[in-house]
């Protein structure tokens, strides 16, 4: 008798404890949701007033050093050594900077670049985040020519290298934004070392689905057509028409790129429930390149003005800038319902969770009853 009230007496001891750090750890919980909350609007309170301390490029300060865009801490500036400012970057930067260029110059000269790194030490890897043919390399142009700073990207695309994108591999804060068109991971692992990129906020890039399909359609197969072509060619290159319409492998890659167009859009705005996230469509910021990158450039924390940017933006950059896709018809009247019906589907789920009035962003308006 006495083993069994000694036995319920543990028994009761133990729930009473479970019962303790079930409610200890349901109180954590409650703290750091509510705290991640209290960041967000803060956050999101900052970009939306007019007394937002944002911080100014001149000349001056991209001659003279890379400076962190963050309040300076106590390890003070950094000063560049070198054009890039490469000292700023960490031991294991500077090893997948060094990789990645040996990589390149397996395919021809390098061009060294005008850009310079950051001071990365204090700052998060900002995501500049798209679906292939989207203007992401475009983008990172513009925002290279108008700020002096380095992109970079989860990638090391080796021709991207040898034509001055210096940060291709790069994932830390040392460069201005990084290049992503991945949706269900944000760490990356590459040949030329391991490059892991944990953003804290990300610019995402939307395209019609119906002009970025062809737009990766053309340069996949213009670099598969020659591969001795000159790599800017290739990325604004367009083929022909027997390769779209009834075409078999078009027929294939319609239906799996427009999986991942959706797959990439609920990815990305559902990470934007917890992060800044800033959506940009792409067909916005072609007719108005300067103020599209004066509200990037805002978002990240940086801040040159809009007469600034239209000068810098004087001589356009449009080396990675398709120019049309060709003048024939690419979808087949099935495709064109195959994507319609994926832009309402996208449209009826944006709708569900609030995200089309959050972020401005009408998919369905892509919807066509004609042939392109």
């Amino acid at each position: 008798m006495d083993k069994w009230r000694i036995n319920g007496s543990s028994i009761r001891k133990g729930l009473v404890t479970l019962v303790i750090l079930f409610i200890l750890s349901a109180t954590l919980w409650e703290v750091r949701f509510y705290k991640k909350a209290a960041e967000m609007k803060q956050y999101n309170d900052m970009l939306n007033t007019d007394n937002v301390k944002l911080y100014s490029i001149n000349e001056s300060t991209i001659t003279q050093s890379a400076m962190t865009l963050l309040p300076i801490q106590s390890h003070g500036r950094l000063s560049c050594t070198d054009e890039s400012c490469s000292n700023l970057l960490s031991t294991s930067d500077s090893k997948i900077l060094k990789q990645c260029a040996q990589h390149a110059s397996k395919r021809g000269p390098i061009d060294p670049g005008k850009c310079k790194f950051m001071n990365g030490k204090d700052r998060q890897p900002i995501g500049l985040t798209s679906f292939p043919g989207s203007g992401n390399t475009w983008v990172r142009g513009l925002l290279q020519q108008v700020t002096g700073f380095c992109t970079g990207s989860v990638y090391c695309d080796a021709d991207l290298r040898r034509h001055g994108f210096v940060g291709e591999n790069i994932a830390t804060g040392s460069v201005l934004v990084v290049k992503t068109h991945r949706s269900s991971f944000i760490a990356s692992k590459s040949h030329s070392g391991k490059s892991k990129s944990n953003f804290q906020q990300a610019v995402f890039i939307i395209r019609n689905p119906y002009d970025s399909i062809i737009s990766e359609r053309n340069r996949k197969l213009s670099k598969h057509i020659s591969n001795d072509m000159d790599y800017v060619s290739r990325h604004v290159q367009t083929v022909g028409a027997k390769y779209f319409g009834d075409n078999l492998e078009w027929i294939d890659f319609v239906t799996k790129e427009l999986k991942g167009w959706q797959k990439l859009i609920e990815f990305w705005l559902d990470w934007g429930q917890t992060h800044p996230l800033l959506v940009v469509q792409y067909e916005d910021l072609v007719n108005n390149t300067s103020r599209g990158i004066d509200v990037m450039l805002r978002f990240i924390r940086i801040q040159i003005s809009l007469e600034d940017i239209r000068q810098k933006l004087s001589v356009q950059f449009n080396s990675y800038h398709r120019k049309g896709h060709g003048n024939f018809t690419h979808y087949t009247t099935q495709q064109i319902s195959q994507v319609n019906d994926c832009l309402r589907k996208t449209q009826e789920q944006l709708m569900r969770t609030g995200m089309d009035t959050k972020y401005n962003l009408y998919v369905d308006k892509y919807v066509r009853h004609y042939k392109t």
